[in-house]
């Protein structure tokens, strides 16, 4: 059995690499066409997923199917708000990765989105916010505050 924490590994490479590979794309096609061709791939294998589910493991669809009709409506609505920012994301993302290199945009995004989580999770979900997740919140603030002192390392202007 795996270790819990052996499971971040793959998601921290995925996401770090994620972002290097879309400023290679960004050189190569418009916000547009990568949004279109990533969800074209994406599709591509939720197909293959599917017609897997439909012809070998027809029991997991249907179960699927059950678990979905009974989801609540603001679910639902979660789920369409979600699509709706990951487009606006997608843009800003390509436009900011033209202009800067991932060494500046990624800190600044990461640290960014540990504040909003930190937020987020004591107001909308109660969760607690101790004396270390704040000093740790503050540490993260002034690395990138020392990171990007500096700025002359990116591409922007």
């Amino acid at each position: 059995m795996i270790p819990i924490n052996f499971y971040f590994i793959p998601i921290i490479f995925v996401w770090t690499l994620s972002t290097f590979f879309k400023k290679e794309y960004v050189k190569y096609l418009d916000t547009i066409e990568l949004i279109y061709i990533k969800h074209i791939v994406t599709s591509l294998f939720l197909i293959l997923g599917f017609l897997y589910a439909i012809l070998g493991k027809k029991q997991i669809l249907e179960n699927a199917m059950k678990k979905y009709r009974k989801l609540p409506l603001h679910l639902y609505i979660i789920m369409l708000v979600s699509v709706v920012f990951s487009f606006i994301s997608a843009h800003a993302t390509v436009t900011l990765l033209k202009k800067y290199d991932v060494s500046y945009f990624l800190p600044i995004v990461r640290g960014g989105s540990s504040v909003l989580i930190l937020i987020i999770g004591y107001f909308v979900f109660n969760e607690a916010v101790t004396f270390w997740r704040v000093f740790g919140f503050t540490l993260i603030m002034a690395g990138l505050f020392i990171m990007n002192k500096d700025i002359r390392h990116f591409n922007g202007n």
